[in-house]
């Protein structure tokens, strides 16, 4: 998915963020127009009757209805709004025909009870000589409260003082330095110019990794607190009209998020109005900033800024790598300027819920096809995540009077609206705990559906073995839009299917489990994300009009898992594993000037390449056809194939906070040159290879 550069600011995307970057390296997926994988050629014209069938029944008018009800209060996590909301789902599912219940799981829910921001101007030093009373620092405390737009009756009433999950409590004086995007190479840039970080406040821009990776950071270079804006040149004004003229994010307007579970230091989320405070007090090296292209208001605001800091020494980077779109310089500075910041909160165990319904499998009910989407949100979150949720109960509705008209899938399906993926992924982490056993036995696909309509662009991003039936599906999908036949086409020709990132549900299935894992959708500007602007009116405004494209997603994804579901062998495709380990081994014993003066011995790797290649063209094989070679059952075969898929997984996909890797291990090793860790990681390779080879092979 992805990619629209400002995705990658706000959340790096969660899935989609490396799609594009990772999809050359395991990704790239051609769609083969044959009949569908994973049927026998009697199977395929009854399941494409029941597809048909199926996509008449998602409409533009349900998810309008579905979206309406998900505005009418905020559902963070555990709050009245979020319980309102799980039940809403169950009664819906079973409306739909669907055996639906609420699992609960008990979890810590952070909550604020005291935030504080205050900037703080030294007074100046008294004049020598003179006896007059000691001049008084001047103390700005700052609103740190989000303001609804007064015509929008969504925004009616306190959505609560931004701040991020996560946070460890403090009071902290001290003076600011600007971080820029919190990286190791701002630090490093800081350093250079002598301003240190340690005892001081940093503000950072949110979007170059997820902000626990940020905060992470900060406090390992001896920050004591961060805090976190939207700049306007990321998701806001620099970029076009804000909301309610536009979908750019407001000045205003503050994107919460949980940090993790690894920060020692206060942080809170602060509007790019009130960084604009903190950055005006900084005194320190200017950095000129170039005028911008996208607006003519910013470009103008870029080059007054400029004329100001016109002095600039020549060995200050003179791009915008550094500076932003608001109207004050962006100086390597510590100080003078002081600010104080207090975080307190109440961090509470609660019963939370995950709404579950399953429409229970015949011949293979054993394996699992699972279609989630986290249900609570930072305010409404229409969508971020009503988007998806609106997708889960379209979906339900449709599966539903397939069902109640005979249909009846070969595995079982399980619908999900996810609790508390905002602070941590805990819903679906507590499914996967709950239901292990069950998963690890039969979790044939996970089907993420986390904002997936934001805008008009199309992306998808699956696992190695999902590529091909994830872009078939999108094939037999027709396009809402005007010129295109089919989702397909608005694609494009060269679309590639982008390897996972993390940072949403589909986290806790691949990591945990080894599960494949898919995520699709549709994608544009999100300003309003983890914001109180998240709300119907921007959805029916900006992101989807006539909800025309919610009704699309739930085709897609509903028609997806059916085919996942109904096939008479797993529709996996293994060749993108080998091509991409091919690739990867071509690059090893290729000549390196980095790599150590040692006698690097491939042979494992190349062997086990070997095998794996002659299984792979055999087990694709058998997926065209929909049948397994001669000498097992096509029973026992779906389970060498979800075997093989696993092991595969576990070894090929790594996450890190948002982004995603593949070949991990080797990769970084190769890219180090150290001999000792690339033969050891070859060793890895080449055990991940062979156990995959061995789950393939027909006894």
């Amino acid at each position: 998915m992805r990619i629209p550069a400002h995705r990658l600011v706000q959340r790096s995307v969660r899935c989609f963020a490396p799609v594009f970057a990772l999809a050359t390296t395991l990704g790239a997926v051609p769609f083969v127009p044959s009949g569908l994988d994973g049927y026998a050629p009697a199977s395929v014209p009854i399941e494409r009757r029941f597809e048909a069938t199926f996509r008449d029944v998602p409409s533009a008018e349900g998810a309008i209805e579905e979206a309406q009800r998900i505005d009418e209060q905020p559902h963070y996590a555990g709050s009245v709004g979020d319980y309102r909301l799980a039940t809403y789902m169950r009664d819906r599912f079973r409306e739909f025909g669907l055996d639906a219940t609420l699992e609960t799981f008990r979890t810590r829910v952070d909550r604020p009870k005291r935030l504080l921001v205050q900037l703080i101007i030294p007074a100046p030093l008294p004049t020598p000589g003179r006896r007059a009373r000691a001049p008084k620092p001047m103390v700005t405390t700052l609103d740190l409260r989000e303001r609804g737009a007064p015509y929008d009756p969504a925004q009616h009433g306190d959505p609560g003082l931004p701040f991020n999950a996560g946070s460890a409590d403090g009071d902290v004086t001290a003076p600011i330095v600007y971080a820029h995007r919190g990286i190791e190479e701002d630090y490093e840039r800081l350093a250079s110019f002598g301003i240190d970080v340690r005892r001081a406040i940093v503000l950072v821009r949110y979007g170059a990794q997820f902000r626990g990776l940020l905060a992470e950071r900060a406090q390992a270079h001896g920050a004591a607190a961060v805090l976190f804006y939207s700049d306007p040149i990321d998701d806001g004004g620099t970029r076009g009209a804000t909301y309610p003229d536009g979908p750019w994010r407001p000045s205003g307007a503050v994107q919460r998020g949980s940090v993790g579970a690894n920060v020692t230091i206060p942080t809170l989320p602060i509007s790019a109005d009130n960084a604009r405070l903190l950055l005006a007090s900084l005194q320190g090296v200017p950095v000129l900033r170039q005028a911008s292209a996208a607006n003519g208001a910013a470009g103008n605001a870029s080059a007054a800024n400029a004329s100001t800091t016109s002095g600039a020494p020549a060995n200050v980077p003179q791009t915008s790598r550094w500076t932003g779109g608001l109207d004050v310089p962006y100086p390597y500075a510590r100080g003078p300027g002081l600010a104080r910041v207090s975080v307190k909160l109440d961090r509470p165990t609660l019963t939370l819920w995950n709404t579950v319904a399953r429409i229970r499998g015949t011949t293979q009910a054993e394996q699992l096809v699972v279609l989630g989407a986290h249900r609570d949100a930072w305010v409404r979150g229409v969508t971020d995540n009503g988007s998806g949720i609106t997708t889960m109960l379209e979906i339900g509705r449709g599966l539903g009077y397939l069902a109640r008209a005979g249909w009846k899938p070969r595995r079982t399906i399980v619908l999900a609206g996810w609790d508390a993926e905002e602070i941590g992924l805990r819903g679906s982490q507590a499914f996967v705990t709950a239901h292990r056993a069950e998963l690890e036995r039969g979790g044939v696909a996970y089907i993420n559906a986390d904002e997936d309509i934001s805008g008009p662009t199309f992306g998808a991003s699956a696992v190695g073995v999902l590529g091909d039936v994830v872009t078939g599906a999108t094939q037999d999908v027709s396009d809402p839009g005007p010129g295109k036949r089919t989702v397909r086409e608005r694609w494009g020709a060269s679309a590639l299917v982008g390897a996972p990132g993390g940072g949403s549900d589909h986290e806790s299935f691949l990591s945990g489990l080894g599960t494949p894992v898919a995520e699709l959708g549709f994608h544009g500007p999100l300003g309003t994300y983890h914001s109180v602007y998240d709300d119907f009116r921007n959805a029916r405004t900006f992101i989807d009009p006539d909800f025309s494209l919610h009704r699309t997603m739930s085709q897609i994804d509903g028609m997806l898992a059916m085919r996942i579901a109904d096939a008479d062998i797993l529709p996996y495709r293994f060749r993108s594993y080998a091509d991409a380990m091919q690739r990867q081994l071509t690059a090893l014993v290729a000549p390196n000037p980095r790599r150590v003066a040692a006698t690097l011995d491939p042979s494992p790797l190349q062997s086990a390449l070997a095998g794996f290649t002659v299984a792979v063209e055999r087990a694709d094989a058998a997926t065209e056809r929909g049948r397994a070679d001669p000498g097992t059952t096509d029973i026992a075969y779906t389970r060498q194939q979800l075997a093989a898929a696993r092991i595969l997984d576990a070894y090929y996909y790594r996450i890190d906070g948002y982004r995603g890797s593949v070949l991990g291990s080797l990769d970084t090793a190769a890219t180090n040159g150290d001999f000792a860790q690339i033969q050891n990681a070859i060793r890895e390779a080449s055990e991940a290879l062979n156990r995959a080879t061995e789950a393939l092979t027909i006894p």
